[in-house]
């Protein structure tokens, strides 16, 4: 919840007539170490997207994916140009996406204050479950690599280039998960 806040995914209002609202429902997770015991417990807040109706709740879903190729590809590219390589998770990365589609949320279990029963969440930004979340992440994340002068490959919407002073880096993404090879001192950056 902390994450939805943080990042201002909908904002509380009386819905439109006639306006669909999405239900919503609570996954609990354990997380455990590695002895087996658990470490703590997740709770992720779920849109129930199956609910969605293609052309009013949403047009488009589609996001890309890494090629095999790619990956391979960019791997012995690193290999060959002794370029480190790293692994960087990005956390709640599909809270990140903003909607371009109205899209209404019923309010969470656990999330009603007493005077407001009436108000649902308007989404400012994807939730999971959501069918268009997965489109929403990856466009924003593009939007940002690309405003900070990487090129996006037009071969494999999920690879990023950027030439710094003639220092290669390159970025491959893959949902919530980036690959980044390039010299120490430029991926610090």
């Amino acid at each position: 919840m902390k994450s939805l806040q943080k990042n201002k995914t909908w904002k509380l209002l009386t819905p439109p007539s006639g306006k669909k609202v999405i239900s919503c429902r609570w996954a609990f997770k354990a997380k455990y170490d590695s002895k087996g015991n658990i470490e703590r417990y997740k709770a992720r807040l779920v849109a129930q997207g199956f609910s969605q109706k293609f052309g009013t709740d949403y047009d488009e879903t589609f996001a890309p994916v890494v090629t095999y190729t790619t990956i391979r590809t960019f791997l012995a590219a690193a290999a060959y140009k002794n370029l480190n390589v790293t692994h960087v998770y990005i956390k709640t990365a599909l809270l990140h996406g903003n909607l371009k589609d109205e899209v209404y949320l019923s309010r969470p279990e656990g999330y009603i204050e007493a005077g407001q029963e009436q108000k649902v969440c308007k989404l400012n930004k994807a939730i999971y479950g959501l069918k268009q979340a997965a489109r929403a992440w990856h466009l924003k994340i593009g939007e940002s690599l690309i405003k900070y002068g990487f090129e996006q490959s037009k071969a494999d919407p999920c690879l990023f280039k950027f030439a710094n002073n003639g220092n290669p880096m390159y970025i491959i993404v893959y949902v919530d998960d980036l690959l980044i090879a390039g010299k120490e001192e430029d991926i610090r950056k």
